[in-house]
């Protein structure tokens, strides 16, 4: 299963002035890259420089550097990429899960197969997890920072801070991507804005740079964020700023972008449920089944009780996934396409 999530960056309607600050030859008004010129090291570091006069604001450089494994900030070169088809930024992931029978060494398995360990040599993140049925691999296969090329400097600054942001706080192997831990279509919407990582933090950690930047260098500017923070930075009024975020701010677009999130994120998991439960049902309770009696016939105890367990497992897992697809149907019955392989 591969899912990628995206977490849209909204314009920012910055007006023009003139700047003193000195850490840059680019005025924070001129663009940031000059037409054709490429994302290197030291372009990035335009954006970076700006930063380091910011104790908070390279804090969180420092720390999305860790995350990454980098030596230097310098390095963050390496998920952040040049995406003129973007408004001003986006923040991209996909993952890919591996499933196998509960006793499955991942370390042995990723020895043993070449292009399992380049897979796993090349992601940024893995996490293994195990249940009664099941050992799971969870493999973070892109990680990106786009960022629009034709922008200004301080409105690329705010966009790379803004998604650093995200890629800080955002867990990529969380359990909030169930569909049955909301009640709906508002539920999740409310809920994912405020998630760790998500769009009221990115905007909070966002603003609080520009205003210490602001203060810094008597730089002006406004835009139709900026009544709902302080001068300091802080939210006013987070449900009113949530409100504004989903349904006005650039024509209501990340409402449009979570209920399409929302959507798939139900059929994706209505259809993976059918796909385990068959896989439970046609293959893995007959395969134990048989392994069973194989094992009881020889005499093997320790391998009959690991049997034994794994397909009463397997029974409560196939109960479970039955009532699973019915309080899905039940929920979001109109936004799934009912599989009719299901039970």
């Amino acid at each position: 299963m591969k899912l990628k999530l995206f977490f849209p960056v909204f314009a920012l309607l910055l007006f023009a002035a003139q700047s003193a600050f000195t850490l840059t030859r680019s005025p924070f008004f001129e663009r940031w890259l000059n037409p054709g010129e490429e994302l290197t090291t030291e372009t990035l570091k335009r954006l970076l420089d700006i930063a380091k006069e910011d104790p908070d604001a390279y804090n969180l450089v420092q720390t999305a550097a860790t995350r990454l494994n980098a030596a230097s900030p310098d390095e963050l070169i390496t998920i952040v990429k040049l995406c003129p088809e973007v408004g001003f930024g986006e923040f991209r992931t996909s993952t890919s899960t591996l499933s196998a029978e509960p006793s499955r060494d991942w370390n042995q398995a990723i020895e043993e197969n070449p292009e399992l360990k380049e897979k796993v040599s090349r992601a940024y993140e893995t996490a293994e997890t195990r249940t009664p049925t099941r050992a799971i691999l969870k493999i973070l296969t892109e990680l990106t920072i786009c960022i629009n090329p034709d922008h200004t400097l301080l409105q690329s600054y705010a966009t790379l801070i803004h998604e650093l942001a995200h890629y800080r706080g955002y867990s990529f192997f969380n359990d909030r991507q169930d569909p049955l831990d909301f009640n709906g279509l508002e539920d999740y919407l409310a809920k994912v804005i405020r998630m760790p990582g998500g769009e009221l933090e990115a905007y909070s950690i966002q603003y609080r740079a520009l205003k210490r930047l602001k203060a810094m260098t008597r730089l002006p500017y406004s835009d139709s964020l900026e009544v709902f923070f302080t001068d300091k930075g802080d939210v006013v009024n987070e449900n009113k700023l949530a409100d504004f975020i989903l349904n006005t701010h650039v024509n209501g677009d990340y409402r449009k972008s979570l209920t399409t999130n929302f959507t798939n994120l139900v059929v994706s998991d209505y259809n993976s449920t059918i796909r385990d439960y068959n896989l439970n049902v046609s293959e893995y309770r007959p395969r134990a089944k048989r392994n069973l009696a194989i094992v009881t016939r020889n005499g093997n105890r320790q391998q009959q009780e690991y049997y034994a367990n794994y397909l009463a497992a397997l029974d409560a897992e196939i109960e479970a996934q039955t009532a699973r697809l019915e309080e899905l149907k039940n929920r979001f019955g109109d936004l799934i396409v009912v599989n009719t392989t299901g039970p």
